[in-house]
């Protein structure tokens, strides 16, 4: 994991609020603004004090396609989360959008031989919106990121934003710790994969996150044929299997813990989450 500053001073990272009237509203609303470049996140503190019966929660950033890369800028990851003052997620938007990490990884047990392979993108986008209609009344906390796979340029915008009922507002609040990882980092069991097909089973990752809260999502799949699950304990606080989906995630400070059996074209375990300190 790597530790990423949370402003970006007199560029492009933002969090706003504003009141906005729409055309086909009755009441006006508040909205909360986040976005900047990839590797970077916002945490705010939103405050509801007569609840809101509105919700509406977007992303509004976009991948460039490339015709030829490596493995750095692979994907472009963004989430939005909204959670009740114990942390447990109200509502959410992840997105996962980009192409397959571009490397070769083969490997029976121990560490992996992985090659770095060159190649154009193999387009997919992986979506899941959880929302409700309103808020009660009271504090929530908003965790937003967007991340590319690493530091390199060139890094994609993301963005998006929370919208509630005139009267509530949103403040900045805590720092952050940015986790991306995809199957070619995991380790043990089989693995032979390339941007094209691949077979992976029983590869193993295991991270110690040390911060109170841990956001992110899971996104397990294959494009156009084969299969895909992942096994997860969350740091103590859930465990389960996925199956071809993309699953946001709340979690607490602990060791997580993933076990992928992928097998298909274009295999992709793409594990990206912020955790927070408040």
């Amino acid at each position: 994991m790597k530790r990423l500053a949370p402003v970006a001073t007199g560029v492009t990272l933002l969090a706003l609020c504003a009141v906005v009237t729409p055309a086909r509203a009755a009441a006006s609303t508040v909205s909360c603004v986040v976005g900047g470049p990839t590797g970077t996140y916002r945490v705010l503190r939103l405050d509801v004090p007569q609840g809101s019966d509105v919700l509406n929660v977007e992303l509004r950033g976009g991948r460039t396609v490339r015709p030829a890369g490596d493995s750095s800028s692979w994907h472009l990851a963004q989430g939005i989360f909204v959670l009740d003052s114990s942390n447990h997620l109200v509502a959410d938007r992840v997105s996962n959008q980009g192409s397959n990490p571009r490397r070769t990884v083969v490997g029976t047990g121990g560490t992996p031989a992985t090659v770095s392979t060159p190649g154009p993108d193999t387009p997919f986008v992986h979506t899941q919106l959880d929302k409700v209609a309103g808020l009660a009344p009271g504090s929530y906390t908003v965790v937003a990121f967007g991340s590319d796979g690493d530091d390199a340029a060139p890094n994609d915008q993301w963005g998006g934003e929370v919208q509630v009922a005139a009267g509530a507002s949103c403040h900045i609040e805590g720092t952050g710790e940015l986790l991306d990882v995809n199957h070619t980092d995991f380790r043990g069991g089989t693995q032979a994969s390339t941007a094209a097909a691949g077979i992976v089973e029983g590869a193993t990752l295991q991270r110690t996150i040390d911060h109170n809260l841990v956001v992110g999502f899971m996104d397990v799949a294959t494009q156009v044929a084969g299969d895909a699950s992942l096994d997860y304990q969350l740091g103590g606080s859930g465990s389960g299997v996925i199956t071809d989906a993309i699953v946001p995630f709340a979690g607490l400070r602990g060791q997580y813990s993933f076990t992928a059996h992928v097998q298909g074209v274009a295999p992709l375990v793409s594990i990206v989450a912020l955790g927070v300190d408040q």
